[in-house]
């Protein structure tokens, strides 16, 4: 199979030209690369997996004869969604295309789609849900649009520069270590209570904490491998001495890898309502389990690692979004500031009375020592 460069009428084509397996060809023009490496991908797969019959039924629709979003958001989840994205992704987005199948845009084919169509769609999500739950949806449906410009199914990438909504960004309200504590102590599950340990140790979330296995545990050496992540990257985290403590309190099943397992030997698969049934009887029902995430990040910026460091152990692309845990960082660096303005103060005193014993005294105290670092980034 190959991408052949033609030229006709002072144009170029980049053509996809691939046998399939009952020696008929599939063969198909289109005016950019990256749609014909698309179309190649795509065929390659099909034949993969033996569904290059359903990819040449799809292929041979005539004109007008388009499939609907839904008929191609299907095709899309299973041929090129599900291959690559984690399983805890595949479910937001096929409740996504549920969502979209629910109203008239589902059933509207592809080629007679318009932007007009797509904005009712959004101002009948957002008569029903907020502006976040909105962006999931359009998110979605963007890239869905996108991979079928990509492939040739569109003629026109409608979702290419459609905004998603703005959103008011709320402050992250983010737990005390007491209020942590309180939690794991009133949790009844031991292996409850050694998840939550854990998730407030490394910050992991919830699916990567349920998909984890042993043999991604590394305790002589004190470290943890993620790599089935929400970013797809792999990430090595340092284990605290209770970390480890809380994952040798774990009993080990002989019929799974899992780390978290009920006595049956089933892997965990939803904690909440031990968890929720805890933090309600803790007094803080507001606090779930990405809370504990927020709780680490917190306590790491806290006390003096790095920000981009931080990033990369919570496993966030974008620093943007591990810099907005600074904010609750808004005390110390008012503490921080006065420290300074005290320090300053002093300094020019000390200047001016040619550095007496009252500055030499700060300094000998550490207070006017620039190692007495401040714990706020």
């Amino acid at each position: 199979m190959g991408i052949f460069v033609e030229h006709d009428k002072n144009r170029t084509f980049f053509t996809v030209s691939k046998r399939l397996p009952d020696g008929s060809r599939i063969r198909r023009r289109f005016t950019n690369r990256k749609a014909a490496q698309a179309m190649q991908a795509r065929v390659e797969l099909a034949i993969a997996t033996g569904e290059w019959r359903d990819l040449q039924r799809q292929l041979a629709r005539g004109p007008g004869k388009s499939p609907t979003v839904i008929e191609y958001a299907r095709e899309w989840l299973d041929g090129y969604c599900r291959p690559r994205l984690t399983e805890a992704t595949m479910r937001r987005y096929e409740l996504s295309v549920r969502t979209i199948a629910a109203h008239r845009l589902g059933g509207t084919r592809i080629s007679a789609l318009t932007r007009e169509r797509i904005d009712e769609f959004v101002r009948w999500r957002r008569e029903r849900v907020s502006p976040s739950s909105v962006n999931k949806d359009l998110i979605v449906l963007k890239s869905l649009l996108s991979y079928a410009y990509r492939t040739g199914v569109s003629k026109t990438n409608l979702g290419g520069g459609y905004r998603l909504l703005s959103v008011q960004e709320v402050p992250r309200r983010i737990p005390t270590s007491d209020e942590v504590e309180r939690v794991i102590g009133k949790i009844g599950s031991l292996t409850v209570r050694e998840m939550a340990i854990l998730a407030a140790e490394t910050g992991l979330r919830l699916g990567e904490l349920l998909g984890l296995t042993w043999d991604a545990v590394d305790l002589p050496n004190r470290t943890l491998t993620v790599s089935q992540t929400k970013g797809k990257r792999v990430r090595v985290i340092p284990l605290t001495s209770r970390a480890v403590e809380a994952l040798r309190g774990l009993v080990r099943h002989i019929d799974t890898n899992r780390v978290f397992i009920h006595d049956s030997g089933k892997p965990w698969s939803n904690p909440h309502k031990a968890f929720k049934v805890a933090a309600a009887a803790a007094g803080v029902p507001w606090l779930g389990w990405h809370s504990l995430r927020h709780y680490r990040a917190t306590m790491w910026l806290r006390h003096g690692v790095n920000v981009r460091l931080v990033q990369q152990l919570l496993g966030h692309r974008d620093l943007t979004t591990t810099s907005r845990y600074l904010h609750a960082l808004e005390g110390d660096a008012a503490d921080a500031v006065r420290r300074a303005e005290m320090l300053e103060s002093q300094e020019r005193s000390g200047r001016q009375a040619g550095d007496g014993p009252e500055l030499r005294v700060a300094m000998a105290e550490g207070r006017g020592n620039k190692s007495n670092k401040s714990n706020w980034l």
